[in-house]
């Protein structure tokens, strides 16, 4: 049983998959409520992970100690949250997993969303995402959300793919297709006096490194720009990007995406 207050913040997270995926794994844990699912294309599959921790969910607590899979549509769960509760700060929803369904307990009434496959196994990482952790990253870039989705939007507009390249304090976005060639490049800029962390961009380069994406998979990562002002992109050369948002000291999500052939390399 878990209680969200407040409840916004679980319909943040639906509106940022909703429209990316049908089925969602949901996974209770004593670490907090993990959102887990796969997105894969011709281009390779991204991994997706979201996770509330449970010092931030309200009477949490995990009556097993397993963790229990559950695989359900999640446009179930977000037409809950469409109806006439407007006052998402002030309302407190009751989660609680039993006998395959969700059951959601407003200030004013309670909603049920069946689930499926409440018996399904774990959804494993993906074998490319698998040894990441152990891994050593090249570069690390901190930035705007807001930047980093328009970057993805206006480059997505001319080619399929983009390549991010990082080289001491700056980070190129670059694509092309036949003779129109785009760039977008940051440099490294500290915090103002005023503490605005949204002018603000911060690298991180360990070595050189470019990896090239699928420009589907970058926009998939965006969906998660209104969880937080800022995103994170960690560079692993020649296996993933891991576009990161931390949602205050609630939890975070995670978009893992697979490198793609760069045929950007002679540009």
């Amino acid at each position: 049983m878990l209680r969200l207050k407040p409840a916004g913040i679980f319909k943040k997270v639906c509106e940022a998959i909703k429209d990316v995926t049908h089925n969602v794994y949901f996974d209770l844990t004593e670490k907090g409520l993990f959102m887990r699912f796969l997105h894969s294309s011709s281009s390779g599959a991204a991994w997706v992970e979201m996770l509330l921790l449970s010092d931030y969910l309200e009477d949490y607590r995990s009556d097993h100690k397993v963790s229990m899979p559950m695989n359900m549509n999640i446009n179930d769960v977000y037409e809950i949250f469409d109806g006439d509760h407007d006052d998402y700060n002030g309302v407190i929803a009751l989660m609680s997993i039993t006998s395959g369904f969700l059951a959601f307990n407003f200030e004013d009434s309670i909603m049920f969303s069946n689930m499926h496959s409440a018996d399904a196994p774990p959804l494993s990482v993906p074998p490319e995402y698998r040894d990441l952790a152990n891994l050593e990253f090249h570069a690390r870039v901190k930035m705007p959300a807001l930047k980093f989705e328009h970057i993805c939007a206006k480059l997505g507009l001319i080619d399929k793919t983009v390549r991010i390249s990082v080289k001491e304090d700056t980070v190129e976005f670059l694509t092309y297709c036949f003779s129109i060639i785009a760039s977008v490049v940051c440099k490294q800029t500290s915090i103002d006096k005023s503490g605005d962390e949204l002018k603000c961009v911060e690298i991180q380069t360990i070595k050189p490194v470019s990896l090239t994406l699928d420009v589907k998979h970058l926009k998939l990562s965006t969906k998660a720009t209104p969880l937080s002002n800022t995103t994170t992109l960690t560079l692993y050369p020649g296996k993933a990007l891991v576009v990161e948002y931390n949602v205050g000291n609630i939890g975070y999500a995670k978009y893992h995406l697979p490198h793609q052939e760069d045929k950007t390399e002679e540009v």
